[in-house]
């Protein structure tokens, strides 16, 4: 039974999970993969900001099928630029579920505002991410009530 700390300790060093330990600082890595995520949120913005479906649609894993598939969310996008046009996106919270480097999980509270005021949202979700290509896309999301 001596090798099974042992045998812990190994298996937890090649996990990609990074907990979030705050008794220590983040390593350059951890805070670099902070960056990249948080990116692909700022894209978000810009993306409700231009009005441009294909760029929403864009941030979407195409393998996504958890709420919406890709064409999913391509048709919801156009449809809600086609009736209030481009939109601010605010996002009021974010924080890290799970520092990952294989799949981080983000949870954000978020309101969209657009200039006839009638498709304005708000809500907090929960974002499970994939890396593919050097490139981050959200793989699923929910939205927490």
């Amino acid at each position: 039974m001596r090798w099974l700390p042992l045998a812990a300790a190994t298996l937890a060093a090649g996990c990609s999970y990074v907990g979030l330990d705050f008794s220590r600082p983040l390593s350059p890595n951890e805070v670099a993969l902070e960056q990249q995520v948080r990116g692909l949120y700022t894209e978000m913005q810009a993306a409700f900001a231009a009005g441009n479906p294909q760029e929403v649609v864009d941030l979407f894993s195409p393998s996504i099928t958890h709420p919406m598939t890709q064409g999913q969310i391509r048709d919801w996008a156009t449809a809600f630029f086609a009736k209030h046009g481009r939109a601010n996106l605010r996002i009021l919270s974010f924080s890290f579920d799970k520092l990952s480097f294989a799949r981080p999980v983000v949870t954000f509270k978020y309101s969209i505002e657009t200039p006839d005021g009638k498709g304005n949202l708000a809500g907090v979700e929960t974002d499970t991410l994939v890396q593919r290509d050097g490139r981050w896309y959200i793989a699923s999301w929910d939205k927490d009530q």
